[in-house]
Order: structure tokens, then sequence, then C-alpha cells
């Protein structure tokens, strides 16, 4: 089976969860790598000047210096628990993507209801994570650790983790019910067929009485 037969032959719910996933893909990749989870403006006089701060680093918007630092092994206790389950949050979102793949486009795993199942509770422990994520840098988000800054700001990564947040559990719940509707549609179809075949048998014995009733006539 190729792709496209592949793709084709999955359930309504199951190339949802493929888009909405792929969507989600896209911007889990841009808040876990983008230095605007939030910024900081300078005071007033100097307005211009912003500090973004990401994941893993910490930029300006200078030039041609943008003075960045490395914030990994930072021992700020809010901000490293910030970034374990942002990093959880990743694997999880990157987990489904890869497991729905897998049951869309691997002729072996097509249609594989334990492979839906664990790309659903990928889905939502990935949305859990990053709700995590997003509580802890909102709740701490302020001006108390940086003297020389007093206005901030969450930035573009910040809201897009949101989406990823929302895209993760609407896949999730895509791809639940996705595997609920194959395993209905398997047990008819396998009732069906059982159907089929005890009417054909009845046909057959149907036949055979009626031929062995005209020999004996």
């Amino acid at each position: 089976m190729g792709l496209i037969r592949g793709f084709l032959a999955a359930n309504t719910l199951g190339k949802v969860a493929f888009f909405t996933l792929l969507v989600a893909e896209l911007f889990n990749w841009l808040c876990f790598t983008m230095n605007d989870w939030g910024l900081y403006d300078t005071r007033i006089e100097n307005d211009g000047n912003k500090i973004g701060y990401g994941v893993w680093r910490l930029c300006g918007n200078q030039e041609p210096d943008p003075n960045c630092q490395d914030l990994d092994g930072w021992r700020l206790r809010w901000y490293g628990a910030f970034q374990a389950f942002c990093v959880l949050g990743f694997v999880g979102v990157n987990a489904a993507f890869g497991l729905i793949l897998l049951m869309l486009f691997v002729p072996q795993c097509i249609g594989n209801r334990e492979l839906g199942f664990f790309c659903s509770i990928a889905s939502l422990a990935a949305a859990v994570c990053y709700f995590i994520s997003l509580v802890i840098f909102g709740a701490n988000w302020d001006s108390t650790y940086d003297q020389g800054f007093d206005r901030e700001t969450f930035g573009a990564a910040f809201f897009l983790a949101i989406f990823v947040l929302l895209l993760s559990v609407v896949a999730g719940i895509c791809a639940i019910l996705g595997v609920r509707g194959q395993q209905v549609m398997a047990t008819s179809s396998t009732s069906g067929e059982a159907e089929r075949k005890q009417h054909h048998q009845q046909q057959q014995q149907q036949q055979q009485q009626t031929t062995s009733n005209e020999t004996k006539a």
C-alpha cells in the first residue's frame, strides 16, 4: 500500500490528528528554539533595547552584538523546572508525530490500534507538560531578579507554546476516538463476515438437501 493509499484509508479522525500534530510540531520546534518566551524592556529612556529569554538562551536586539548568554545550567530553581517540563513537552509532541506517521504511512503499522493509543497518550502528556511549563513561566516572569529592567512582557514563543498545548489536546482526543472507531469498524466487519459465512453454509445445506430429495424421488 502506497503512502497516499495509506493516508486515504485512515478514518477522518486519524487525518485530523495528523494535520493537527503537523502544525503542533512546527510550533513545537519554534517555541523550543526561539529566544522570545519573555521580553524585558529597559527603562523608558532606552525603550528600543529588549532582551529576550528563551528556554536555553537570552539575547538582546542591539547591533552589532546581541550579547547572547546561555541559560543551560542556570541554578534559578523555577527556571530549571520550566526547562525540564519544556523538554518533556517537546519530546512528547515529537513522539506523537512520529507515531501518527507510522500509523498512516508505514504498511506494517497502518491501522495499528496500539500505536494510536500511545500516540494519544504522548499527545496528552505533552499537553500537560507544556501547561505546567506555561504556568511556571507565567507565574515567575517578573523583574524581581534582574535590576535595571522594569517592564516585562510575554513574547511570541510563549503564545506559540499555548497553541502547541491546545493542538496536542485536540490531537490526543482525535487519536483515541479514531482508535475506538477502528475497533468498532473491525468488530462490525468481523461480525458481518461471520454472518455471511453462516448464510453461505445454510445455502449449501439447503442445496444439498434439495439435491438429496430429488435423487430419492
